[in-house]
């Protein structure tokens, strides 16, 4: 890919991020199969074609869509402090193992590293202290769960 097709596709991947967040916080208003599924499939599906399209397609990257509807379907909320962290963390973990396999396909490690602390920490910091407003919070979130990912393949 040359340096110039690498500046057209920089905003690309950045819209993509932006349509996943948007999908997420909708989900977040009441209908949760729009970021469950809607989200989850349109996400990992774009990250698939950016593969094929900067040429670092692998067949298991096929399962991104399902993986990320995996980790959309997890429930993240609870009734105590301990059930929010595990909750949370387990949340965040899922986005990493998600960069994690996006990475595996052009071994950008530094980067999926990078990703997971993002992803993780999101998730445990701002869904614990809820420092924002609720629409506000799902989408910084949403956006740094996934913001690297688009980069990484």
């Amino acid at each position: 890919m040359t340096e110039w097709q690498q500046v057209v596709t920089g905003p690309l991947k950045l819209g993509i991020v932006l349509v996943f967040a948007t999908l997420y916080t909708v989900g977040g208003r009441g209908p949760k199969w729009v970021r469950r599924f809607i989200g989850g499939v349109l996400f990992g599906s774009a990250v698939l074609g950016l593969s094929i399209l900067t040429g670092s397609f692998k067949w298991w990257l096929v399962g991104l869509p399902g993986a990320y509807i995996l980790v959309l379907v997890t429930g993240y909320g609870g009734k105590t402090f301990g059930d929010k962290l595990i909750r949370r963390l387990v949340h965040g973990l899922g986005f990493a193992g998600c960069a994690i396999l996006a990475a595996s396909a052009t071994g950008v490690w530094g980067l999926a590293v990078f990703q997971s602390i993002l992803a993780i920490s999101a998730s445990v910091f701002l869904g614990i202290t809820n420092p924002v407003k609720a629409v506000d919070e799902e989408a910084l979130i949403a956006t740094l769960s996934v913001i690297c990912v688009p980069f990484l393949v």
